[in-house]
């Protein structure tokens, strides 16, 4: 089949909205601090799927340069 907007996963995209902005940090931040309270905020979705920018199956610290670099680009 096709891939829909609403099928796409936007890498960095946290407050779900299929768009990376600004407005992204503040859920990325609680992805890594607080990944059960981004899930119970987002309906379920965990903060690795769109939260883990280095791709090692991990949300942590080594995916900020990452995303700050998605962000800037």
């Amino acid at each position: 089949g096709y891939v829909t907007q609403t099928d796409a996963v936007v890498l960095g995209d946290k407050n779900l909205n299929q768009i990376l902005e600004t407005s992204d940090v503040a859920d990325f931040v609680q992805g890594l601090l607080l990944p059960q309270d981004y899930a119970n905020a987002h309906n379920g979705i965990t903060p690795d799927s769109r939260g883990d920018i280095n791709g090692d199956g991990v949300v942590d610290g080594r995916d900020i340069g990452g995303f700050v670099g998605l962000l800037l680009d």
